[in-house]
């Protein structure tokens, strides 16, 4: 993996080479004079890259972890949330991961906390692809993503964390209302969203929105849009 700088000529003047050795890149955020990268094959480095000085990028810190995220996003207080998959010592996946990343110290990225969802088996969303698929709610320092957990009791749920500088907690999964006993969900073709408008949580996916209350997630009301 490499890192070219180009000015506004569109000329190369710095360049980074060889991060990762054998290792696939999955993600790549940029935030101030710092870009962060994740490359993948048995564990999961997160690249923290000094570009403060274009003509000469530098490595400033790395943290190795088992798995991989492939998506960063920069949330508030110098956190990073990582959503992907976790994996075992023979690189098999075995559950989806949402990570936090405190980047405070350039040269020490440290994971302050990470939820796995392995029981049962593959778990699946969005936002391991797709940024728009992230809520953040600063006041209450939630994140929420849209997931699809498989397995025996598979379904189709929106989890809301609890994200800040003492870690990351589960404050909320929630399952979403059918419209009938014969009706399913498919969040890989009906996009499944999250937003929030003054104190109430919106979940809109396929022709239905559900509402709840922000601080506690507790449901009100759905709606079903008809054609």
């Amino acid at each position: 993996t490499s890192i070219f700088i180009l000015d506004e000529d569109m000329e190369i003047v710095g360049s980074l080479t060889g991060l990762g050795e054998s290792e696939h890149l999955y993600a790549t955020r940029f935030m101030g004079d710092y870009a962060y990268l994740v490359t993948y094959r048995i564990v999961d480095p997160l690249f923290v890259i000094d570009l403060s000085n274009p003509e000469d990028p530098k490595v400033a810190g790395e943290l190795k972890i088992p798995g991989f995220s492939s998506m960063l996003q920069p949330i508030w207080n110098n956190l990073i949330i990582g959503i992907g998959y976790e994996t075992d010592n023979e690189t098999r996946i075995i559950g989806l991961k949402i990570s936090l990343f405190d980047v405070s110290d350039p040269k020490d990225p440290v994971e302050i906390g990470k939820i796995v969802f392995s029981e049962g088996g593959w778990g699946w969303s969005e936002a391991t692809h797709d940024i728009h698929a992230i809520l953040k709610v600063p006041k209450l320092e939630y994140v929420g993503i849209p997931v699809e957990l498989y397995g025996v009791k598979g379904k189709t749920a929106y989890l809301v964390v609890k994200a800040n500088e003492t870690g990351l907690y589960k404050e909320g999964l929630i399952e979403l209302h059918k419209v009938n006993d014969n009706a399913q969900f498919y969040p890989w073709y009906y996009y499944m969203r999250g937003l929030y408008i003054g104190d109430y949580l919106y979940i809109v996916t396929g022709n239905q929105v559900e509402v709840y209350t922000l601080s506690t997630l507790e449901y009100i009301n759905h709606i079903i849009l008809k054609p």
